[in-house]
């Protein structure tokens, strides 16, 4: 593979992060009375919106700007969030590593 391949992959990750969210109040809030739009782009958005994990639960940059604590929950779901993304990626690499053959 070529070296970029990781820096592509990882700025194309973050766009989509960060776009999916505005795109998907766009379409909440009727994308502006186009029903059409709404119709044909809010499947693909909500597969998107499952394949690409939510990682603003990560960002506690707020509470310790503002010296506020963090609940107890808030920071029990955002780590077994994050595992659990850990561990899908992980069995999901290990699966794709185990039919390869290194020569």
């Amino acid at each position: 593979t070529v070296s970029v391949l990781p820096l592509a992959l990882g700025a194309a990750f973050a766009l989509a992060g960060k776009a999916l969210g505005a795109t998907m109040a766009y379409l909440a809030q009727g994308a502006d009375g186009n029903e059409e739009l709404v119709a044909s782009y809010s499947p693909l958005v909500d597969l998107v919106k499952w394949l690409v994990p939510d990682l603003s639960r990560l960002d506690w940059r707020e509470w310790a700007m503002y010296q506020l604590p963090p609940g107890s929950e808030v920071v029990f779901w955002a780590a077994t969030m994050a595992v659990a993304y850990i561990v899908v990626l992980l069995v999901c690499a290990s699966l794709l590593f185990a039919r390869r053959e290194f020569s």
